[in-house]
């Protein structure tokens, strides 16, 4: 029985939104980030960078800078950049980019659902990581980004958010990405009861993306009753849910610097030792199917089919082209046993066009690039109920959320 809650959103004001809500804040260069901190005053990005305009630069997360970040906020508060709702409230939330669009619900969610196992994961947190947000969350006491969350179509939720997307919306602005936002306001007790009732009908739902603040948020809330504060953060954070149909995963792609002392020859051979390859001529190749790569070396585009007496089933994560890679490519021929340590091995999003991974090669970064096909919804489900791990960089998941479109107070009852 999933559990969600409504909570009273810190927002800015219609006219304001679309300066004031950001790309989540590690998404931007340094030159982009000063640029933007420049040309506009009401980017939540001054809340997250509050040592900006000092002389003496904050060091980064320290004590002293979190302090600040709480500060910040407040000050975007009192020059009523922001304001907090007044009572609690679901969000209905809708992104339309070019080909693609999707509704969900930003809720608290039960920090407990997490604890409990009732929100399936599929990769890794490292603790360091963990201690680091959560120590953030506990000073700061706010939350600016909420986690994404996938479960099977709600009915109910379905019809409501069609019902309520008829209606003018609260916020409605357009990004430099082009990319189309709009939030309604969901206030009446009657539509809130009824969305908690679908919720408590789910027995799981899946992390899609944010891990790592999940995983701090959990720790909060445990570290909040311990100390015995009565605030929301010793409940809930705040999510952002979608149903699996409208997720967009894409691929992560593999970059390599070096083909391990191997000549382009003898590369190719230790891999035809298990794969059929064909050299394909065209100027780019995404895998259509299952267990096949698209490989680029030295100005050719090879394509690489796992022959079906090495494939092994002995786990749901058998079945990803990430742990084939991985198993049969990256570590016995090229020798990369850890890709999140290994300064030799880069990875590309999927939202990237495949283009991207040939001029960087091209250009002499790399040697070699993989082109691999997304992961599934199913296959991720079959991932995280099997309690399994993805390798790293296993997904390119959409939508990729703004931060401070909505903020939750963690101080607040």
């Amino acid at each position: 029985m999933a559990k969600i809650f409504p909570f009273r959103a810190i927002r800015a004001p219609r006219d304001k939104v679309g300066l004031v809500a950001s790309r989540s804040y590690i998404n931007y260069s340094k030159s982009d980030l000063k640029a933007r901190l420049i040309g506009n005053p009401y980017t939540f990005l001054h809340v997250l960078n509050p040592g900006f305009t000092e002389t003496q630069k904050l060091p980064r997360n320290r004590k002293e800078r979190f302090e600040k970040i709480k500060l910040r906020l407040q000050s975007f508060q009192d020059a009523n950049h922001l304001f907090k709702e007044e009572k609690p409230s679901f969000y209905i939330y809708r992104q339309d980019k070019t080909g693609f669009s999707f509704s969900g619900l930003i809720c608290g969610f039960a920090a407990d659902d997490y604890l409990n196992g009732k929100i399936k994961i599929h990769e890794h947190t490292l603790t360091r990581k963990e201690q680091l947000f959560k120590q953030y969350l506990d000073i700061t006491r706010f939350n600016a980004e909420p986690v994404l969350l996938t479960h099977p179509p709600i009915g109910t939720i379905d019809k409501l958010i069609v019902k309520c997307e008829k209606n003018f919306p609260d916020y409605d602005f357009r990004t430099t990405d082009t990319i189309r936002h709009r939030l309604w306001v969901i206030d009446k007790q009657s539509d809130i009861d009824r969305i908690i009732r679908a919720y408590e009908k789910l027995d799981a739902v899946y992390l899609a993306d944010g891990h790592h603040r999940s995983a701090s948020s959990a720790l909060l809330a445990k570290s909040d009753r311990r100390k015995k504060r009565e605030g929301i953060g010793s409940k809930m954070f705040m999510a952002l849910n979608v149903p699996e149909n409208q997720l967009r995963i894409l691929a992560f792609d593999r970059l390599v610097k070096d083909l391990n002392g191997l000549t382009e020859k003898g590369f190719l051979s230790s891999i035809s030792e298990k794969f059929d390859i064909e050299e394909v001529k065209g100027s780019g190749l995404r895998p259509k199917y299952l267990h096949r790569f698209g490989i680029y070396l030295n100005g050719k585009w090879y394509r690489a089919r796992l022959r079906d007496e090495f494939r092994k089933f002995d786990s749901a994560t058998d079945d990803l082209d990430a742990q084939i890679l991985t198993d049969y490519i990256l570590k016995p021929i090229l020798g990369i046993k850890d890709q999140k340590n290994d300064r030799r091995i880069a990875f590309m999003g999927g939202h990237e066009d495949v283009e991207a991974l040939k001029r960087s090669i091209d250009k002499g970064k790399f040697i070699v690039g993989f082109t691999l096909l997304p992961v599934s919804t199913a296959q991720l489900k079959a991932v995280a109920d099997a309690g399994e791990i993805m390798p790293p960089k296993s997904t390119w998941i959409e939508p990729k959320l703004r931060s401070g479109l909505t903020i939750m107070d963690l101080n607040d009852k």
